[in-house]
């Protein structure tokens, strides 16, 4: 905020109306390098799942360009400034949940930000500081990296939680997982009708199939059956196969949570205190960190894979998932429903002993 402002903010204190400069000054701050730059890293920060990340999400989409008066202004500038300068990766990475397969600007542990007596400085600029005594380096590398373990734990815990839903969808009201066992039924029975048809044959039924007629209803029917019959369990098999398969790492991960999930937490824990013990051990031995970023992840080799939990929703939007399902459900609403005309007919056919 430039001089001029700033005597207007002074005026609008003593109660002078400067609404106007404050409608003005909208362009100025989404135009300025902070928003820009904030903009384009939270595009980053939206792939990693540390606390930290998200607060920093969080935080700038609720941001609202929508100032009513100078303070107003005054405050939403210094607001995108500091979550500008705190949108880095190296603000917000946690070593312990870091994707395995991250490739960015962070290569090492020793680049991540720590505050030692409310100053910034870089875990590598810690252990080279001649300045700052051993026992403070170490206390504050130890607080930093139980502030990775709490973090960490919120992961596990939203993890939990996560697991115990029935449903993959964010809509409360609508839980598609719930009508899989009446499908399965659906298709043992069309299925069954169709073996029913075969073991114990009404001959005017397969009569219209060998011999179909133009005029006959059934002609018709007893061909669409079988064949809408094929492409139904071809695709309810090749799609719950694969939704089978790519379910399995959470499907796993719930059964596991549900009884073991100490274990987790235990081995988070001893992570986390390796990960205090090789910066420790570092800054006695006064050697920079190098390539580690990765090294001290559990984010997918813990006892549970935490990245195919928490991204299992995703799922449904590869893809080949989204072909399988529409193929599915087309085809098992034309077999369900030709189906039903065909057993009418059957059921009808056979007590008249007639065909039509």
């Amino acid at each position: 905020m430039d001089n001029k402002l700033k005597f207007f903010l002074l005026a609008e204190e003593g109660g002078w109306d400067a609404s106007s400069y404050a409608f003005e000054y909208r362009k100025t701050l989404t135009n300025s390098d902070a928003y820009q730059l904030l903009t384009y890293n939270v595009l980053e920060a939206k792939n990693h799942l540390s606390q930290e990340a998200k607060n920093i999400v969080d935080e700038f989409e609720s941001i609202k360009i929508e100032p009513i008066s100078l303070k107003d202004t005054f405050i939403l500038e210094t607001r995108i400034n500091y979550l500008a300068l705190h949108s880095f990766p190296e603000f917000y990475i946690n070593p312990l949940s870091i994707d395995p397969n991250y490739s960015g600007s962070i290569t090492s542990i020793g680049e991540l930000m720590i505050s030692v007596k409310n100053k910034n400085m870089s875990i590598n600029q810690l252990i080279e500081n001649e300045t700052i005594p051993l026992e403070e380096k170490k206390d504050a590398i130890n607080e930093r990296v139980a502030s990775f373990l709490e973090d960490m734990n919120k992961l596990i815990d939203y993890s939990l939680e996560f697991t115990k839903k029935s449903s993959f969808t964010d809509n409360k009201k609508i839980k598609p997982e719930s009508s899989r066992p009446a499908l399965t039924v659906l298709f043992v029975i069309v299925n069954l009708f169709f073996m029913f048809t075969l073991f114990f044959p009404f001959e005017k039924y397969w009569e219209c199939f060998y011999h179909p007629k133009a005029t006959l209803v059934l002609s018709y029917f007893v061909f669409l059956f079988p064949i809408l019959l094929l492409l139904h369990d071809v695709f309810f098999i090749l799609f719950h196969s694969y939704r089978t398969k790519i379910y399995e790492p959470y499907n796993y991960a719930k059964r596991y949570l549900k009884k073991k999930s100490n274990s987790v937490f235990n081995d988070i824990k001893e992570q986390a205190l390796k990960l205090s013990d090789y910066i420790c051990g570092a800054i006695t031995s006064h050697i920079t960190l190098q390539n580690d970023i990765k090294d001290f992840s559990k984010l997918s080799s813990s006892y549970v894979d935490f990245k195919k939990i928490l991204y299992v929703k995703s799922l449904k939007d590869r893809k080949m998932y989204r072909i399988f399902s529409n193929l599915n459900n087309l085809f098992t609403t034309l077999c369900l429903i030709v189906a039903t005309i065909t057993l009418a007919l059957y059921i009808v056919c056979s007590i008249l002993n007639i065909v039509f």
